[in-house]
């Protein structure tokens, strides 16, 4: 007994089903028409509703009703399914492509078979009179056949390897963006804060002197930190060691513990925080994946917020009832739509600086992206320049 639904998956595996024109597949036709000497000539494969032909010679139609179609009855067996006249055939006789055009007379079908042992469809051969095959003729089908779904494995194997070097394309891009963070960003304060502590240590500024730099010498510490802490989360994600361990999580749980975290970077730009996220909704997702999207996004809000602002976070569940809808809202210096659409470029925005001078890396945000894939999640950005910005997360809620 085929087990169709086991048999589907694997077609869908191959993803070959309406996609375009192929010079192998073509030629394997050609070849079996020659070879058997009959006008017609397909590769057929079957899905739930319908046959699809991949390549094709001597039929203009591209596919039939999966009920009308003598490969169906083919891939329900073993080795080559032949009709050697259908109108007396009772199985056919009646069938509209018989009666009609094409006007078949004589069918006869093999199995392709993948590695599993599924007949994904067949290659067959056809033609408007009665006839039979000789014994070679048989043989050059099954063959052929067996080439058809070695182009059809190939054929996967070589847009796997198509979608790894995008990855690895993409990978690079980002790595290219990381090496100028390393060699700049985390480079240049670090720079700094080594003079002025060289400065003071040998005399050359006194306490008073350097005091004045003590608000840029903390910035620039935050600054590399933070930038640490995403470099090594980048590093995690691209390095294939950050696995992720999804669990029930309380979010407004979760976020008092990220706010409390920041409350001394809220009170020093004297920020106030409107937070209307009370409900005890659970989210399924990894907690550290959470922690770091909503830290990011909040301390983002704080970076480019003014002083005597006020930030909200807002919670609620969406309309489908399946996500947790989470609103960050600052009300800022903004973005341009150019800005915006650079968020989700493959390398992110370039470096920017906060209401007060912060410095920023534009790193956060690819690994919110990340992150919000791997999590089920996903994100929208909405900003108007001197009227601030509203990050929309959605995170999947537990059923």
């Amino acid at each position: 007994m085929v087990d169709e639904a086991a048999r589907l998956k694997e077609l869908e595996f191959y993803e070959i089903l309406d996609s375009g024109e192929e010079e192998g597949f073509n030629e394997l036709v050609s070849l079996a028409s020659a070879i058997c000497g009959t006008p017609i000539s397909l590769v057929s494969l079957i899905d739930e509703h319908r046959q699809w032909f991949k390549a094709r010679i001597g039929l203009e139609i591209t596919e039939t009703p999966k009920e009308l179609a003598f490969c169906k009855h083919a891939i329900e067996g073993e080795g080559l399914f032949v009709v050697q006249n259908a109108l007396q055939d009772d199985r056919f006789k009646n069938n509209p492509l018989v009666t009609g055009d094409p006007n078949i007379r004589f069918y006869a079908g093999m199995p392709i078979t993948s590695p599993n042992g599924y007949n994904l469809g067949t290659l067959c051969v056809i033609d408007r009179i009665p006839r039979e095959l000789t014994d070679q003729q048989r043989f050059a089908l099954q063959v052929l056949a067996n080439q058809v779904m070695r182009q059809i494995e190939n054929r996967k194997y070589l847009k796997k390897i198509e979608e790894q070097n995008l990855e690895l394309n993409r990978i690079n891009k980002q790595k290219d963006k990381l090496f100028g963070i390393v060699a700049h960003d985390l480079r240049s304060p670090l720079i700094g804060i080594t003079s002025l502590v060289e400065a003071y240590v040998s005399g050359d500024l006194t306490e008073q002197e350097i005091e004045p730099y003590f608000k840029k010498l903390f910035h620039n510490l935050e600054h590399s930190l933070e930038m640490m802490d995403n470099l090594l989360n980048w590093t995690r994600t691209q390095l294939k060691t950050d696995r992720l361990k999804p669990e029930r999580i309380v979010f407004s749980e979760l976020l008092s513990g990220i706010i409390r975290n920041l409350e001394k970077a809220l009170d020093r730009k004297c920020i106030q925080l409107k937070v209307d996220c009370q409900n005890s909704t659970a989210i399924f997702a990894d907690k550290s994946s959470v922690e770091m999207i909503f830290r990011n996004l909040i301390h983002n809000a704080i970076k480019f917020s003014n002083r005597n602002s006020s930030i909200e976070i807002n919670c609620q569940t969406s309309d489908s009832g399946k996500f947790l809808v989470v609103e960050v809202i600052d009300f800022g210096i903004g973005m341009d739509k150019a800005l915006v659409d650079e968020l989700f470029t493959e390398t992110g925005p370039k470096s920017s600086y906060g209401t007060e001078g912060e410095k920023g890396t534009g790193l956060g945000f690819i690994l919110i992206r990340e992150y919000l894939h791997k999590n089920h999640g996903k994100i929208e950005v909405f900003s108007e320049p001197g009227k601030g910005t509203r990050f929309v997360v959605q995170l999947p809620i537990v059923d």
